[in-house]
């Protein structure tokens, strides 16, 4: 029997391992192997790691409710659970102070009630100003140069001395480049609606346009402008915006929009139907009341009469007007035409690069629109049911042909349910 050779203790089985010898791991061993911690990444604490050793992407991008990070620190590598908010919607207002006197005796004011939310205030740039936006807490950029910082709170000896309604809680600075002023002429002095508020002379240029679009949102909003100019404050009716406007793809013809509004206006006519009326019941009567009319003439006038109808049937119309009395001594008119282009608020809507139909509805009152202010209780009282009949048509043609109601600001508006017929 032979002896069996002695075993090396230096040498080793292929695919064993030494006891204490080192063991190769790759990266993803390690990071599995890495001990656990959850934290949550919305209430960072004093001992979070430094942003240059850490992977996670959930606290930037804020689109996922939880995500796995691994931090490098002295003891090795370890891994993170974070919770992540799902949004992290930026601040846009701080909190309010009482404005500063300085501040509001050099600058235009927009007036606004405690109930109105700053969103609201936003929404409403943007259907004006394409760039309108929060450039930070309390900053909104309308366009250029010009933006909005508040809101700021008027208390009660501000309110006192910038003699400012008492509903207007908060106040909005415009902060916008100004070009020098000149004086106006006197003969313009009296028909132009900002002249008593700018005693040295009126705006021009970007400051004007910003005006008249903060007037606007006022007007919307149930708020007031302070000018810097005169201190004087303008203060527009919110209830003088009467007249709508439908916008939609589809077109009507005008029996067709007759037939819609006809059960609840029974009293519609199409507005070409009234001079022909007219003109037919003066050439009838001038035919009975000449006794020496020969019958040729009355023929030819028969036969123009009937070629002038049959060529009405035939024509092929790009717009037209309908008549409704409403109220109790207005009139609505609903005018129907193409647009090359929808209204600036409408600018993104997908349909508006196809045909636009425009519906518009004015209120004619029996005074006139020109009608001088202070309004009288019985126009306000004839306003308010012209109004209501409008807004009941609104309702009827959106029902019909669907599409946006807009105000007389270019604002969209919401119908009530009970106006809006399905």
């Amino acid at each position: 029997m032979k002896d069996r050779p002695e075993e090396n203790p230096g040498t080793q089985a292929p695919g064993t391992t030494a006891p204490g010898a080192p063991r190769r791991t790759s990266m993803r061993e390690r990071m599995a192997q890495a001990p656990s911690r959850v934290t949550d990444l919305a209430s960072p604490t004093a001992g979070d790691p430094s942003d240059l050793t850490s992977t996670s992407l959930a606290a930037l991008t804020s689109i996922s409710d939880y995500s796995t990070a691994f931090t490098v620190s002295e003891t090795g590598v370890s891994r993170t659970d974070a919770f992540a908010p799902i949004s992290a919607p930026i601040t846009a207002t701080g909190p309010a102070g009482v404005i500063a006197r300085e501040d509001a005796d050099s600058h235009h004011l927009l007036l606004l009630p405690d109930e109105v939310d700053p969103a609201e205030i936003e929404a409403l740039a943007l259907s004006i100003w394409d760039g309108a936006c929060w450039a930070g807490a309390g900053r909104l950029h309308l366009l250029a140069e010009a933006r909005l910082e508040g809101p700021w709170t008027i208390d009660a000896p501000t309110r006192q001395a910038l003699r400012t309604p008492s509903s207007m809680t908060k106040a909005w600075i415009l902060r916008c480049p100004t070009a020098k002023r000149k004086p106006v002429p006197a003969e313009l002095a009296r028909i132009d609606e900002w002249a008593p508020y700018f005693p040295e002379g009126l705006p021009v240029g970007l400051e004007y346009r910003v005006l008249l679009a903060l007037k606007r949102i006022a007007r919307r909003l149930g708020g007031a402008l302070r000018i810097a100019d005169s201190g004087r404050v303008v203060q527009p009716d919110p209830d003088s915006a009467v007249s709508l406007a439908v916008y939609t793809s589809r077109w009507l013809e005008p029996a067709e929009l007759v037939e819609v509004l006809r059960t609840d206006f029974p009293n519609i006519v199409d507005s070409r139907d009234v001079p022909v009326a007219v003109a037919e019941a003066r050439s009838t009567g001038a035919a009975e009341g000449a006794s020496t009319s020969r019958t040729d003439v009355a023929t030819k006038i028969e036969r123009a009469r009937r070629a002038a109808r049959e060529a009405k049937a035939a024509q092929v119309v790009s717009g037209y007007a309908l008549l409704i009395p409403i109220a109790n001594r207005s009139e609505l008119i609903i005018e129907v035409q193409p647009v090359p282009t929808p209204p600036q608020v409408l600018r993104w809507e997908a349909w508006t690069t196809g045909v636009i139909i425009e519906y518009q509805l004015k209120w004619i009152p029996q005074e006139g629109m020109g009608a001088p202010a202070p309004v009288s209780r019985a126009r306000r009282l004839e306003r308010v049911r012209s109004a209501r009949d409008i807004e009941r048509a609104a309702g009827i043609i959106i029902g019909a042909v669907g599409g946006s109601v807009i105000d007389e600001d270019g604002f969209l508006v919401a119908l009530d349910d009970e106006a809006v017929i399905e």
